[in-house]
């Protein structure tokens, strides 16, 4: 059963020094597989080192079947996931793309059929991944530019 991790964070103190704390709360989250909801009642809080260099990253909104792993690895640019997908369904899964400036990706396999869509209003998007048809153990591995 999946478990959530609500409401954690509030990392008041805004230098480099807490920047670990918070990479380490993410490692955390990714490795146990938690959902998760960051808060904090900082104003402009997209311009602070913690949030940039823990916080925003690629991670999967939606996954169709079971996710059984995920890791962005900030040192190599490298976002990873496993997955075990449902038979008979045909929804995609997603995994939320801080930046899909132009060229912003650097790799992605090209078996996947995978497609990268914008959000609206944002410098963000979605990595949809289109489901094969015989619930196959799938793992994709994408490398973003420096």
């Amino acid at each position: 059963m999946p478990a959530w991790l609500g409401e954690w964070g509030a990392f008041y103190r805004h230098g480099e020094d807490i920047v670990p704390v918070a990479q380490h709360a993410v490692a955390q989250i990714e490795t146990h597989l938690f959902g998760n909801a960051y808060w904090s009642y900082e104003s402009k809080m997209d311009n602070l080192a913690y949030f940039n260099k823990a916080l925003l990253r690629p991670y999967p909104a939606y996954t169709n079947g079971d996710l059984l792993e995920y890791r962005y690895n900030r040192e190599n640019k490298t976002f990873s996931m496993t997955w075990k997908e449902d038979k008979n369904n045909g929804s995609p899964t997603m995994v939320f793309i801080p930046s899909i400036a132009k060229d912003a990706v650097k790799s992605i396999d090209k078996s996947f059929n995978a497609k990268i869509e914008p959000i609206s209003n944002s410098s963000a998007g979605w990595l949809v991944i289109t489901p094969l048809e015989n619930g196959e153990k799938r793992r994709i591995e994408v490398k973003f530019k420096e």
